[in-house]
């Protein structure tokens, strides 16, 4: 009771995390199949049509754990994303057949028919959409960070189940239980809606086009304010114990993060060398005379702290005053160390003798804060050891330099990836080239769009918001897909004008579109009952990203079709 006792380091830090993670899942997962139920049912007003497209996700996600357990992958902090995607995913092909097949007029034919005619009109689309987000979140896979990597896979391993769910199984759920024709009324509201915001592009296109491009050049300045972060106490609310109490340990002790240097003289007994002895000795003493900027520097040690005090034991001198200098004396000194049988003796040198391990304690800063003082140790101590021995770094403060470079690379790589992929998937399978590269530009804007914001906010990119830009790609296309589909067979099979196929398009999928957009975000936003603030802050980015997507698909993409129709590279006829 008269101590005052604290616990901190990277073992509990991992602990809490984990620790976090599962409560996470365990309240959000509960919390967006509630808010997508009272979103579908808003929507059609029926039971049966709330029930189907949750029982895809169901049996989606039952697919996409199993495969985790079956692998052995862990739930990481970026997985927590993975049953709110797939449950929106997995509504939104659901909601596009059910829509069709609500909206089929019955006294043109029966059940069948309806089926018929709601997997012709949509099946192509939700083919096609599946595709490219596919693409998007397997683009992934080239990231270095494995967790990254694993959410890219397990991503689109789920988007392909949905797909084929929604595809199978909803056609034979609706012949078995032969729905009734729905009529609400917050359909028509819908729709009036949506085409007063397609009117408006399609009067003012030109001026539509030039507000995107001034929103452009706004946002980049944004962009290159953007910092890359990885602080993962940083996530904790302030609150938290082990986030105070490793601020406090860094305050009384200088220090509580690791980065080891591994002297290897490539000699058995090397270490009996007294130069090697003193180059470690004289390592250390620059290392805790470093002046960083940042960080506050504390000890470093290695063997010589032992050598010393059994020197000092030995000869009676002071343990601060030399090292041996003698290398038989030296060997003498490190076979008493080993024959002793302290635990430490393995921590710090190898059973060779060859080897030495440093120890140099730094401050808990971000990640991007450790790589210069990495960076300036690493090539202190290889000109020190320079013809005497190799040098590597290695500990926490290299795994957190090499895994923020890493996001950094991961970052760029993805990005591109997954935007040649979707590029490329979409100007085959929309078979023009003028329609695909339509379909990016109001996928893309948004995202531009958000990175800008994050500058201007002072928002870094770590390993939760780098994911912004490719999750947003791979679901916001899915709706531009979906809206220059429909807006080809209009204009190019039934030879409605422009006008009239922009407004048929947001008759027959605006509802859809707009809904599953609401599931989406919803979906996303339920991250905000979240205990860590990178959660929090990356939902709600991913929501009005998604959100904005929608405007941008309503508001840009008939100015877009429109102007490009009218010089004519829209108009060739498609079998």
């Amino acid at each position: 009771p008269i101590f005052q006792i604290r616990l901190l380091g990277g073992t509990l830090i991992s602990y809490e995390h984990a620790q976090s993670i599962h409560l996470d899942f365990a309240a959000l997962l509960p919390l967006s199949f509630l808010l997508v139920f009272i979103i579908l049912w808003l929507m059609f007003r029926r039971l049966s049509a709330v029930l189907i497209p949750l029982l895809i996700v169901l049996f989606t996600l039952l697919a996409t754990f199993g495969l985790m357990g079956w692998l052995g992958l862990p739930i990481t902090p970026v997985a927590i994303a993975i049953p709110p995607l797939l449950l929106t995913i997995g509504v939104a092909d659901s909601v596009h057949i059910l829509s069709r097949f609500y909206s089929y007029d019955r006294s043109e034919g029966d059940c069948l028919d309806a089926i018929v005619y709601s997997v012709q009109r949509t099946g192509v689309a939700i083919f096609l959409t599946s595709l490219t987000t596919i693409a998007g979140f397997m683009a992934f896979l080239s990231a270095d960070i494995k967790p990254i990597a694993d959410f890219g896979f397990l991503v689109g391993f789920g988007v392909t189940v949905a797909l084929v769910l929604s595809l199978v199984l909803v056609p034979a759920i609706l012949l078995l239980s032969k729905p009734k024709v729905l009529r609400a009324q917050i359909r028509d509201k819908v729709i009036n809606y949506m085409l007063g915001i397609t009117r408006l592009s399609l009067l003012h296109s030109n001026k539509v086009l030039f507000i995107a491009l001034i929103m452009i050049g706004l946002s980049i300045p944004g962009i290159s304010q953007l910092q890359f972060s990885h602080n993962t106490l940083e996530w904790f609310p302030e609150d938290e114990p082990v986030r105070s109490n490793t601020y406090w340990a860094d305050e009384m002790f200088n220090g509580t993060i690791p980065f080891e240097i591994i002297v290897d003289t490539g000699i058995k007994n090397g270490l009996y060398s007294p130069i090697v002895m003193n180059k470690l000795e004289e390592f250390q003493n620059y290392a805790e005379s470093l002046d960083a900027e940042n960080a506050s520097m504390g000890r470093a040690t290695s063997v010589v702290n032992i050598l010393k005090r059994i020197h000092s034991v030995l000869y009676q001198e002071n343990p601060k005053t030399i090292l041996p200098n003698d290398s038989k004396l030296l060997a003498q000194e490190l076979l008493l160390f080993e024959s002793s049988g302290a635990d430490d003796v393995s921590e710090l040198i190898d059973s060779d003798f060859s080897k030495a391990r440093i120890t140099v304690r730094l401050s808990w800063l971000d990640a991007i804060d450790y790589l210069p003082i990495r960076d300036q140790l690493l090539i202190a101590a290889k000109q020190q050891f320079d013809g005497y021995a190799q040098v590597s770094g290695t500990g926490s403060v290299d795994l957190i330099s090499r895994t923020l470079v890493n996001i950094i690379k991961s970052m760029g790589s993805s990005y591109v990836i997954a935007a040649i992929a979707i590029a490329v998937m979409l100007i085959l399978l929309l078979r023009s080239l003028s329609l695909g590269l339509i379909s990016l530009v109001p996928n893309f804007l948004p995202i531009i769009i958000s990175l800008g914001i994050m500058g201007y906010l002072n928002i870094p990119l770590d390993m939760f918001t780098v994911l912004l830009g490719g999750i947003a790609l791979g679901l916001a296309v899915d709706d531009t897909v979906h809206f220059i589909d429909s807006y080809r067979y209009q204009r190019r099979v039934l030879g409605l004008s422009v006008e009239a196929s922009v407004k048929q398009t947001v008759i027959s999928i605006g509802p859809a579109l707009l809904f599953t957009t609401i599931a989406i975000a919803s979906g996303f936003l339920v991250f905000i009952v979240s205990d860590m603030q990178v959660v929090v802050t990356f939902g709600i980015l991913l929501a009005s990203t998604i959100i904005s997507a929608l405007l941008f698909d309503l508001l840009l993409t008939p100015a877009l079709v429109k102007t490009i129709d009218h010089v004519g590279f829209a108009s060739t006829k498609v079998v």
